[in-house]
């Protein structure tokens, strides 16, 4: 547990930690343990805010995904939480991490589908162009995914350009990364005056997560980081999903 700890403050610090190969077994053994000192963060993380927001008199809003994924079917209920999310969301925010123009592509063309939705559907934008359907946020990113790939496999200098800014911006991408994690479950929320005043507080835990996946992408890869986003789930949905 101290060299988790030591190795999450050195990325907090650099942003990068050296990539470590490990064997099936090993690696599923590091996942649980940083799941199990993420959930102890989170927890206390959790109390703190609690009580916080009850010193302020604000009470903790609901959470609307929560009570939206109880309505649905067990198979879709499980779909969701524990195989789609946790993939979207990792693709979307922690493959980047690691610059590549498959990386850099999938990762933006998901920011993009996401954006969309976020920004359009959900911030009053609605009124003025009206809403994107999951069908037609699906044909823009793509669009913007494919015309991505070919400018980047022709354009030397743009993928040149791209891949000297991670290499010397490695802590702002990570920076970015988690706290882009950690506001996109503000729309799990109503979008009220208050909730927004008070997002660092209440969404102090995912930005915890956003930081142990991201550590977890880095260390141990892409699909630890989705193992652990997906064990993490299946805990904290566990009363929607059965």
């Amino acid at each position: 547990m101290k060299k988790i700890i030591g190795e999450i403050i050195e990325v907090l610090k650099t942003g990068h930690i050296a990539r470590e190969k490990q064997g099936i077994k090993k690696c599923l053994w590091s996942v649980i343990k940083i799941f199990i000192l993420m959930s102890a963060l989170r927890l206390i993380v959790l109390l703190f805010t609690g009580l916080v927001l009850y010193l302020l008199g604000i009470e903790i809003p609901e959470n609307l995904t929560q009570t939206s994924l109880s309505e649905r079917s067990f198979m879709g209920r499980m779909f969701l939480a524990l195989i789609l999310a946790p993939v979207l969301e990792e693709c979307a925010t922690r493959l980047g991490l690691v610059f590549s123009i498959r990386n850099f592509v999938i990762a933006t063309s998901l920011l993009l589908f996401y954006s969309l939705h976020y920004v359009v559907n959900k911030i009053g934008i609605v009124d003025t162009i009206g809403s994107i359907s999951m069908n037609q946020r699906i044909l823009i990113s793509g669009i913007y995914g494919v015309m991505t790939f070919v400018l980047l496999v022709k354009n030397n200098k743009i993928k040149e350009f791209l891949a000297n800014f991670w290499k010397r911006h490695k802590r702002v991408i990570f920076y970015a990364s988690f706290l882009f994690f950690g506001y996109m479950h503000l729309f799990n929320y109503e979008l009220t005056a208050q909730n927004i005043m008070i997002s660092p507080i209440m969404l102090s835990s995912h930005f915890i997560m956003g930081i142990f996946l991201g550590y977890a992408r880095l260390k141990l890869g892409l699909f630890s980081a989705i193992g652990l986003h997906t064990l993490n789930n299946s805990i904290t949905y566990m009363k929607y999903l059965f």
